[in-house]
């Protein structure tokens, strides 16, 4: 699994960007796709990812811990 942060994530349009810590390439990411908690801003988390037909794509989104605020 890759690890990441939650970028940003649109409640009302229910989508978002992960930006992978590895590489800095962010990775879109649909509510459907998470699994537990819906992660939100700076959250770091554990992701699948794929390139899908308009770009990278996570695929299962797992919040590992909340973000420091």
């Amino acid at each position: 699994m890759r690890q990441g942060e939650d970028k940003f994530y649109n409640q009302t349009k229910e989508f978002g960007f992960l930006k992978d810590t590895a590489d800095d390439k962010e990775y879109f990411f649909h509510k459907t796709a998470v699994e537990g908690p819906l992660p939100r801003d700076g959250d770091k988390v554990e992701f699948e990812g794929e390139t899908g037909d308009r770009g990278l794509r996570a695929t299962v989104v797992k919040k590992v811990t909340a973000a420091d605020k």
